[in-house]
C-alpha cells in the first residue's frame, strides 16, 4: 500500500462524494484505473463539465486550465488534483497543499522530461491528461533504453496526433500506432486526416528509400530506423543517417519475415511489414489454409495460383481425408495439420474453451486423427487459439492449457508428433518461450487483436496468415476461398506414407503401431493408463492394458517387486506392497477377486487410492522398461504374421498385425488355411488385408 495514494483516495472521497457524477472508490492505497478515474471526475467537476464520466476527452481538454507556478488561489482544488495525480504516478510534490510552488513545478518538469517533452514546468491540458493516467513514463526493468528514446522522440514531435504514449522502453500497440502517425505526419497528413492506420492514402504516399536517395528523406529515415529497432533489428544509431548498417538491417528484416531481398531498400512491403501485423496483403504467398475440402475438381486452383503449402483441419466437419492427402501430394502440395475443435457448444474461439480437461482431450483427438491419416513422426500439429487473448489470459489460462497439453502429449505421443500453435503474435511467442510449442502459425490478418499490433513476429514462426481471399483457376473458372499464408520454409510440411504404401523403418512402424493399439485400448495416458472391471478383467494397467483377468499383468508386477522392491516400497508403502505381494501369491481366482475389490462403487474404475499408487509406479522408468520388455513377444508375433501371408512390409500392415497380436493372439490353423485359399499373387496389399480382417 502506498500512503500517498491512500491520502489521494481519502481526499477525493471526502471532497466529491455528494457531487454529480462521483462515486466512492476503495481506499486501499493502490493506484489503478478507479483512482485515476475518480481524480478525472473531480477535475471535471471543478472545471464545469456537465456530465463527469472519468474520461479525459475533448470536452475536458477544452475546459482544462493551464497551470503554472504561483497560479491564483481560486484553482487550489485543481492544483490538489494535480498534486495527488503526481503522487499516484510516482512523482513527488513533497506535499499536497493546493499551492503550485517550486516542488510542484519540479515534479511537473520531471514528468515532461520523462515523456520526452521540453521541461518548462507548465501544466497544459496535455500534461494534466498525462499525469491523470496510469501509463508509465519511466524505463521498465525489462524495457529497452533505445525504445524508450524512440517513445520520447515520438512524444516530442508528434504528440498533437496521439497525445503522450508510455515511455517504458517496451514496444507495444500504442508505440506502433504512434509510428504510423509519425509516418502520416511526414507524408503531409494533418491531425484531422491522420488516423494511425496504414490505409490506402498512407500506402500511396509512402516513400521508397535506399542508401542512394536517403538524404532526401531524413525524417522518414528516422521513422524507418525507429520501426526497425522496435521490430528487433539492431542499430547503432537512431538518427537520420542511412548507411550500410541500416541497409543490412533491412535485409535481415526481409529475411526474417520472408520478404524478397531487394538489396536493403525500404519499399512498401518493408514499411507495411514493419508497421502492421499482416504486412502488405497483396504480396506473393506460396501457402494457404482453408476449410474447403480439396478435390480433383478444385486442386488446379491451388496449383495454378502458385500455392505449394496448405493447412487443413485434422477433425471436424471439413476435416482432412486420406483421399484429399493423395490428391494434394500427387499435385506437389505439402500439408501442415491444424487442430481446432468447434461445434457441440465448444470452440477454441473463446477463453472458456481452454481448460485442463479440454487440453487432454485435444491431445488425444489430435494424435488419433494424425495416426489415422498416416502422418509421419516429427509432424507439427498446430493447436488453435483463435480469439483475441489478452496478456493476462495468456498467463492465467493459455499457458496452463498448453502445459497440460504438452504433458498429455508426453504421455500419449509415441508417434513423435510435435506441438505447434496458431494464434496472435503475443500468444505464439509466450507459449513458445514457455517451452510448449516448437513452431508458430501466426494469425496476423486479425489486425485488431491486442496481441498482434505492437508485438514482434514470434522467433519460431513458420506460417504467417495475412488475408482472406478468393482465388480462381482461369482455365476452369473454379474458385475457392482461402487464407493466404506466407511460408518461412522452416516447416516443410508433413510427410506421409503415400497411402501407407511405402516401406518405413521397423522402429517407426512399431512405434506407430504401439500408439494406435494403445489408443484403441483407451490408453490415453500411455504407460500409466489404468482401468477397472468394465470388461471383466478386474484391473488393466499400462500401455496395452496388461490385465489381471487374462493373467498378463501379474508377471510385470512380479518383476518390478523382484528387481526393484525398494522402489515399490517408496511408492506404495509397506502395507500396500505386502497386500500386492499376497495377491500375486494367491490363485488366479483370488487374484481376480482382489482386483475387483479395489474397484470403486461403479465397478468400472479402480478406487482413487490405488489409482494414484499405480499411476505413480507406472511413471517410473523402471516399470516402463518392464512394460517395453513384455511388449516384445507382440512384436515378434506381428512380424511373423506379416511374413505368413506373402511378406507384408508397410506401416499399415505391421500396425494391423500388431493389433491382431495384442487383441487376438495367434491364428488358428484353420484360419490360416482359409486366408491362404482366398489370397492370390496379383492381389494388392489392401485386398489381402481385407481378407485377413474378414476371417478374424
Amino acid at each position: 500500500m502506498d500512503e500517498a495514494v491512500l491520502r489521494a483516495q481519502k481526499w477525493v472521497n471526502e471532497n466529491y462524494l455528494a457531487k454529480n457524477g462521483y462515486a466512492t472508490i476503495s481506499e486501499d492505497g493502490i493506484t489503478g484505473q478507479n483512482t485515476v478515474k475518480a481524480l478525472i471526475i473531480a477535475l471535471q467537476i471543478e472545471i464545469g463539465v456537465s456530465s463527469p464520466n472519468g474520461t479525459f476527452g475533448p470536452t475536458t481538454t477544452s475546459l482544462c486550465p493551464t497551470l503554472s507556478k504561483n497560479v491564483n488561489a481560486a484553482a487550489s482544488n485543481i492544483v490538489r488534483i494535480l498534486q495527488h495525480g503526481m503522487f499516484c504516478n510516482g512523482y513527488s510534490t513533497q506535499s499536497v497543499t493546493g499551492v503550485f510552488g517550486d516542488n510542484t513545478e519540479n515534479a511537473v518538469k520531471s514528468v515532461q522530461s520523462d515523456a520526452g517533452l521540453s521541461a518548462d514546468g507548465i501544466v497544459t491540458p496535455l500534461i494534466f491528461k498525462t499525469v491523470l493516467n496510469t501509463a508509465p513514463l519511466t524505463l521498465a526493468s525489462d524495457g529497452d533504453p533505445q525504445i524508450r528514446y524512440i517513445q520520447q522522440q515520438l512524444n516530442n514531435k508528434y504528440n498533437s496526433y496521439f497525445g503522450i504514449i508510455p515511455c517504458n522502453g517496451k514496444y507495444e500497440r500504442n508505440t506502433n500506432k504512434a509510428l504510423i502517425y509519425a509516418l502520416q505526419s511526414e507524408e503531409g497528413l494533418n491531425t484531422s486526416t491522420a488516423n494511425g492506420s496504414f490505409g490506402p492514402t498512407t500506402q500511396s504516399l509512402c516513400p521508397v528509400i535506399s542508401i542512394d536517395n536517403a538524404s532526401s528523406y531524413p525524417t522518414f529515415v528516422k521513422i524507418l530506423k525507429y520501426a526497425l529497432k522496435c521490430n528487433g533489428m539492431e542499430l547503432t544509431t537512431l538518427d537520420a543517417t542511412f548507411d550500410e548498417t541500416v541497409k543490412d538491417s533491412i535485409i535481415s528484416f526481409q529475411n526474417f519475415v520472408s520478404l524478397p531481398d531487394n538489396g536493403g531498400i525500404a519499399d512498401l512491403n518493408v514499411w507495411m511489414s514493419l508497421l502492421t501485423s499482416k504486412g502488405n496483403p497483396n504480396r506473393q504467398a506460396s501457402g494457404c489454409d482453408c476449410a474447403t475440402v480439396i478435390t480433383n475438381e478444385n486442386v488446379s486452383v491451388l496449383v495454378n495460383n502458385g500455392y505449394r503449402y496448405i493447412g487443413r483441419y485434422l477433425t471436424g466437419r471439413y476435416k482432412l481425408t486420406q483421399q484429399e492427402i493423395a490428391i494434394l501430394t500427387q499435385n506437389g502440395i505439402k500439408i501442415f495439420p491444424i487442430f481446432q475443435r468447434s461445434g457441440e457448444g465448444i470452440s477454441a474461439t473463446n477463453v472458456s474453451y481452454f481448460t485442463s480437461s479440454q487440453a487432454i482431450a485435444d491431445a488425444r483427438n489430435a494424435i488419433q486423427a494424425a495416426l489415422r491419416l498416416g502422418f509421419h513422426s516429427g509432424t507439427i500439429i498446430y493447436f488453435s487459439v483463435d480469439y483475441d487473448a489478452y496478456d493476462a489470459q495468456v498467463t492465467n489460462v493459455l499457458i496452463p492449457f498448453f502445459s497440460t497439453l504438452a504433458n498429455a502429449f508426453k504421455n500419449m505421443n509415441y508417434a513423435g508428433f510435435k506441438i505447434g500453435i496458431y494464434g496472435p503474435r503475443n500468444v505464439c511467442t509466450r507459449i513458445s518461450k514457455a517451452g510448449y510449442a516448437v513452431a508458430s502459425f501466426v494469425s496476423d490478418m486479425s489486425t485488431g487483436y491486442s496481441g498482434n499490433l505492437g508485438y514482434t513476429m514470434p522467433y519460431n514462426w513458420t506460417f504467417d496468415q495475412i488475408v482472406t481471399t478468393v482465388i480462381t483457376d482461369p482455365a476452369t473458372n473454379v474458385s475457392i476461398e482461402i487464407d493466404k499464408d506466407i511460408v518461412r520454409g522452416v516447416d516443410t510440411g508433413a510427410q506421409f506414407e503415400d497411402n501407407y504404401a511405402n516401406q518405413i523403418t521397423f522402429e517407426e512402424a512399431h512405434t506407430r503401431a504401439l500408439m494406435l493399439t494403445a489408443q484403441f485400448e483407451g490408453s490415453g495416458s500411455g504407460y500409466k493408463t489404468i482401468a477397472g472391471n468394465f470388461d471383466g478383467a478386474g484391473l488393466s494397467l499400462g500401455i496395452i492394458q496388461f490385465n489381471i483377468g487374462e493373467e498378463t499383468l501379474q508377471p510385470l508386477l512380479s518383476d518390478i517387486l523382484s528387481d526393484n522392491r525398494n522402489l515399490v516400497l517408496s511408492i506404495l508403502g509397506s502395507e500396500k506392497t505386502t497386500e500386492l505381494e499376497n495377491m500375486l501369491n494367491s490363485s488366479p481366482a483370488e487374484q481376480l477377486t482382489w482386483a475387483i475389490s479395489i474397484n470403486d462403487a461403479s465397478g468400472k474404475s479402480i478406487n482413487a487410492e490405488w489409482t494414484g499408487l499405480f499411476e505413480a509406479l507406472c511413471e517410473t522408468d523402471e516399470f516402463q522398461a518392464i512394460q517395453d520388455n513384455y511388449i516384445e513377444p507382440y512384436k515378434e508375433r506381428a512380424i511373423a504374421k506379416c511374413d505368413l501371408f506373402g511378406g507384408f512390409s508397410t506401416n499399415r500392415a505391421y500396425a494391423f498385425m500388431f493389433d491382431c497380436s495384442v487383441q487376438c493372439g495367434g491364428f488358428e490353423q484353420s484360419e490360416v488355411d482359409d486366408i491362404r485359399k482366398s489370397i492370390t499373387s496379383d492381389m494388392s496389399e489392401t485386398e489381402r488385408l481385407q481378407i485377413i480382417a474378414n476371417v478374424l
